[in-house]
């Protein structure tokens, strides 16, 4: 994910269904994981999206290095945002 072009590919991959599925409210992309904080919407789980994101983003990323193999790990880590200090905060 240190790689421009990769942490691209993962940017475009949550921007796709944004205003579908989710909305996104904010990003950062680290050299090896992400944060993210995003709001599931229409009754779409959370778990969904991010097994969606894994998959896409893996395959292309893979393809453009030239690798196979697993790219993420199998698990996330989530937390709700509490109130509006706690969504300030982390943004």
């Amino acid at each position: 994910l240190n790689r421009p072009e990769c942490a691209s590919l993962v940017v475009d991959g949550w921007k796709h269904f944004d205003g579908e599925r989710y909305r996104l409210h904010a990003w950062m992309v680290m050299p090896n994981h992400v944060h993210l904080i995003v709001q599931m919407l229409g009754g779409h789980a959370l778990s969904d999206a991010v097994e969606s994101w894994k998959r896409y983003t893996a395959t292309r990323i893979n393809r453009l290095l030239g690798r196979k193999g697993a790219f993420w790990l199998e698990d996330y880590w989530d937390r709700y945002v509490r109130d509006e200090t706690h969504y300030q905060n982390a943004v």
